[in-house]
């Protein structure tokens, strides 16, 4: 009665366990061009994204070379104030109270350049250091900061400010000669980031557990460029354990690390923070010597490029994926001739494979019961 009940069975099986490709539907929410506005605006690669949509923006004006701190707010474009009186601002990340964190160059009181670590609430810049160097890499919804600091002629040093005042977890320095940087944080008291010594060609992954240092894994030159809340590091590593071959991207949480490595890209970069399925998004370069950038998608040990998983018409555009949320929203920018479009690539709901194989099964149930 039941002959191809388990031969059915098996295909349902087989088919649900071979995921399709995900598929995107870009929506435009903010245009700019030089002819109409004066500037142009792009997502901020290898950022990171709330669950409200907000994310960092970088935008030049007329002109000027230097990139301008901005944000998409609520939907929107807005211009941050300026926290450096010189050159290049970089907003980097955002917490879910819509505030933003990142650095801006500056001159000091001897007319000496230096970079100011920068929290954005409301567009309104507040520096966190003047005295060195600085930079903010990551900012969580109780106000804490991380980053890194140093002296003009120094090293620089893990930094972490909670209501303003700095604070400075332990360094690695088998040696002189190492720099230390806090990239992302997972909660207020464990951090990551990386070590290196740079002459020695020496880079590891690392964590900050109250204050006390550990490294992810030691078998490959690698970095952390991010972390998120349920602990999925992403970062870039060498394609062998010693080489200059280019870098693969990789995932890491509790001890088990996923690398993408795909024959289509030699190199990596711009990696984002990864959202709960731990996905997230990225640019790959065909040799270490073609920089051109080609962005992609990163999911579940595959590697997408990202054009090829959007729907309608991509032929005379070039799209970039800077951060991805919870929701799965990628914050976008299309690129035509003369103006760019700042807005979300949205995921399309799929079609369910499974509830037209259990119609089916259901079908040939009802016709197995006439025998």
């Amino acid at each position: 009665m039941y002959k191809y009940l388990p031969s059915l069975l098996f295909c349902v099986i087989g088919v649900s366990a071979v995921a399709a490709p995900p598929r995107y539907k870009f929506v435009p929410l903010h245009e700019s061009s030089y002819e109409t506005t004066g500037f142009r605006a792009w997502g901020r690669f290898g950022a990171a994204m709330n669950s409200k949509g907000d994310f960092p923006v970088n935008f030049v004006f007329g002109n000027a070379a230097a990139f301008q701190p901005a944000g998409f707010v609520n939907g929107g474009f807005q211009s941050f104030q300026r926290s450096g009186r010189r050159g290049d601002h970089d907003v980097r990340s955002v917490n879910e109270k819509g505030v933003f964190c990142g650095s801006g160059d500056d001159f000091g009181p001897n007319g000496e350049f230096r970079i100011l670590a920068t929290v954005w609430e409301n567009g309104v810049a507040r520096t966190l250091s003047s005295e060195y160097w600085s930079g903010a890499s990551d900012i969580l919804d109780d106000g804490t900061v991380v980053g890194m600091e140093k002296k003009f002629a120094g090293y620089w040093t893990p930094a972490v400010w909670r209501n303003g005042v700095k604070e400075v977890p332990e360094i690695y320095r088998p040696n002189t000669g190492w720099d230390s940087y806090l990239m992302a944080a997972k909660s207020s008291n464990h951090f990551f980031g990386t070590v290196e010594q740079f002459q020695q060609g020496i880079m590891k992954p690392a964590q900050w557990i109250d204050g006390k240092l550990s490294f992810l894994f030691e078998d490959y030159i690698a970095d952390v460029q991010w972390v998120n809340t349920s602990g999925v590091v992403t970062g870039r590593m060498l394609h062998t354990p010693s080489g200059l071959e280019g870098l693969n991207a990789y995932s890491w949480k509790d001890g088990v690390r996923t690398i993408y490595n795909d024959s289509r890209w030699q190199d990596f970069s711009d990696i984002s923070r990864a959202n709960a399925s731990g996905d997230f998004v990225g640019v790959g370069f065909k040799t270490i010597d073609d920089r051109n950038p080609d962005p992609v998608f990163f999911s579940k040990g595959i590697t997408y490029r990202l054009k090829d998983l959007i729907e309608g018409p991509t032929q005379d555009y070039f799209f970039t994926g800077a951060a991805i949320n919870d929701r799965g929203w990628i914050a976008a920018t299309r690129s035509g001739m003369s103006s760019n479009t700042l807005g979300y690539l949205v995921p399309v709901p799929e079609p369910s494979i499974m509830a037209g194989l259990v119609v089916a099964l259901s079908g040939l149930l009802r016709k197995q019961r006439k025998f």
